[in-house]
């Protein structure tokens, strides 16, 4: 870029220059990476808290979770979780590393059991450690 200094003879108000990020086109969403948390149904507000501590600690936010009760579309996210439910896969064993497709596969306990069993968290929080 050449010369701004011109600029000063036009136009006599202070000129800030503002970080901004683009906007997406109307009608466009950016796209979000998400994590797929499979649960046996609705959970609690005090599970999605916790749910939400745990996944803040692997820098992940919760506008990254996708929750569901199915798994049918597993491949088309970062990692999937399984909190007390089973995945169709029956080779994958509780709190152990897994990977399915080069994806990260976590199986564990129900949300309120590990929040209220310490060494649920901590194999949960090994078998995160190991993933991400």
């Amino acid at each position: 870029m050449g010369n701004r200094n011109f600029l000063s003879e036009f136009i006599k108000e202070e000129i800030y220059l503002v970080d901004q990020k683009p906007k997406a086109a109307a009608g466009k969403r950016e796209k979000i990476e998400q994590y797929l948390i499979i649960t046996p149904g609705v959970i609690s507000e005090e599970d999605t808290v916790f749910l939400y501590k745990i996944f803040d600690a692997i820098n992940i936010t919760p506008e990254q979770l996708k929750l569901s009760s199915v798994d049918s579309e597993s491949g088309n996210y970062l990692a999937t979780f399984y909190f007390g439910t089973t995945p169709n896969d029956k080779s994958i064993s509780p709190y152990k590393k897994h990977t399915i497709n080069q994806k990260p596969v976590v199986l564990a306990d129900c949300l309120s059991e590990i929040a209220a069993d310490h060494t649920k968290k901590r194999k949960l929080w090994s078998v995160l450690q190991a993933h991400f």
